[in-house]
């Protein structure tokens, strides 16, 4: 796709339901963009070349004979626009007939449906801003979450950008300071020896090493899973119904009530989650029927596919040889998927048999975060919340920078690795010129995060996750 070449347009509301909805707009985007508008615009005041830019107008838009809808005109004069193109958006009404009506029009006019993410990539390639900030729009759009939207709004204002080009503008410095000393050894001036390159290499990777670090974080931003294991009884259902403030799950004395996973949605510090109240887990022996059985065999499917799981524990009774095999075999599965374990201490408003503090060496366990609640008193659900968010790191600072991106984490890795290596060589006295080449793939690794010597399908496969529209 060229886009100096055509002029696309796009429904960039949702299509609404056949009922309808109070307005939509159609952009349109393009070398002809106002001449294609003018044309179905019923106002003798609008010439394509004298659009009002930025101006908000109400006319009747008409195709031929034929009158669409009375509207809002807003036009945008590129580059000055979202796209760096020429931009009219349609504010029409709603109506699905008055929608595919302005789309016919569109076509008869000589515009052409644009693609997904047509509009954002316009943007991009017209240097309006740059792959970073272009694929933060996408997640902006796709946010579930306020955490994920504040991410996104930082992302889209430069803040993951501007460190990456902080850290290549120190790359170019170490770069012509080494070239200049295998080049002109004579000289000696502004240049640099392989220990002064090994350090500020070092400073680069301080730089990039928690970005990297931070992609768990942000992988949570968008959202997370949350399992509610324990044995029988314990109150697991009674914490979920805590936790949303609501009965969602059947509570009662007779062990085994949760038969199946009970899902339900909620939010920690402005992040969605999933929490899954499973089955209470007890040996699968013969004594089971075969209900129950399934029912404990998917509660370990969804510790495997938990990002946090709350062990809950009784503290009214003693600590079982049965509870400390759940905990191990979570533990022990934890380990394998990167997940994070919580026990929770129920049941902390009848006597208790054992105190929360030596919880870890009843359970034959490393010390591992632990809360203590009643969830039928409702008390210690809201330090339960906080301990959540504190172990998912869900509240980061404002300043911190947090990788989102698959593509961006990847890439990223890719020049630690490139860096990492030429540190070892320079350390191990090697060639400053070997050096060099290899600092200068770094350099452009990292230049692919901004869009830089990406090929067409390269941002075939980037644009095409994003909606029509934007």
């Amino acid at each position: 796709m060229d886009s100096t070449l055509d002029t696309s347009f796009a429904l960039a509301t949702p299509l609404p339901p056949p009922s309808g909805s109070g307005i939509a707009i159609v952009r349109v985007s393009g070398p002809d963009a106002f001449r294609i508008a003018a044309s179905l615009i019923d106002e003798p005041e609008f010439d394509p070349d004298n659009m009002p830019d930025r101006t908000f107008v109400l006319a009747t838009i008409r195709h031929g004979e034929i009158e669409i809808d009375r509207a809002g005109i807003l036009p945008f004069k590129g580059p000055k626009s979202y796209t760096g193109e020429d931009v009219v958006e349609f504010h029409i009404h709603g109506g699905i007939a008055v929608i595919r009506s302005i789309e016919s029009a569109l076509l008869a006019s000589g515009a052409r449906q644009a693609e997904p993410g047509e509009f954002t990539r316009r943007a991009f390639l017209n240097g309006r801003i740059d792959l970073i900030q272009a694929e933060s729009i996408a997640s902006l759009v796709g946010a579930k979450g306020i955490a994920a939207q504040r991410e996104a709004l930082r992302q889209r204002a430069g803040s993951l950008s501007d460190k990456i080009n902080f850290v290549r503008n120190s790359l170019h410095d170490i770069l012509a300071r080494l070239e200049v000393d295998f080049d002109y050894p004579e000289e000696r001036i502004d240049s640099i020896d392989s220990s002064d390159a090994v350090r500020e290499i070092g400073k680069i990777l301080d730089i990039l090493k928690p970005l990297l670090s931070s992609f768990r974080t942000g992988n949570i931003l968008k959202g997370f899973r949350l399992a509610i294991i324990g044995l029988p009884n314990v109150g697991k259902s009674s914490l979920l119904n805590a936790l949303l403030m609501e009965d969602r799950a059947i509570v009662a004395s007779v062990p085994g009530t949760t038969r199946d996973v009970v899902s339900a949605s909620l939010s920690f510090a402005g992040v969605p989650a999933e929490l899954l109240d499973t089955a209470g887990i007890r040996a699968l022996t013969g004594k089971l029927d075969e209900v129950e059985a399934e029912g404990i065999r998917r509660s370990w499917r969804e510790v495997e596919r938990a990002h946090l799981v709350l062990i809950v524990l009784e503290t009214s009774v003693p600590i079982d040889n049965e509870t400390i095999d759940v905990v191990g075999r979570t533990l022990e599965i934890s380990g394998k998927t990167g997940s994070t374990v919580l026990l929770v201490c129920n049941k902390s408003d009848l006597a208790p048999m054992w105190e929360s503090d030596e919880v870890c060496g009843l359970l034959k366990i490393e010390k591992i975060p632990y809360v203590v609640v009643s969830a039928k008193e409702n008390t210690g659900i809201e330090n339960l919340r906080e301990k959540v968010g504190s172990l998912l790191e869900l509240e980061s600072d404002p300043q911190d920078i947090i990788l989102t991106e698959t593509r961006h984490q990847s890439l990223i890795a890719e020049a630690v690795e490139i860096l990492k290596r030429v540190r070892d060589d320079l350390t191990n006295g090697s060639p400053q010129d070997v050096a060099a080449t290899e600092l200068w793939g770094a350099d452009r690794t990292l230049g692919k995060l901004l869009g830089e010597g990406l090929g067409v399908s390269d941002l075939d496969e980037i644009f095409s996750r994003f909606c029509i529209g934007k």
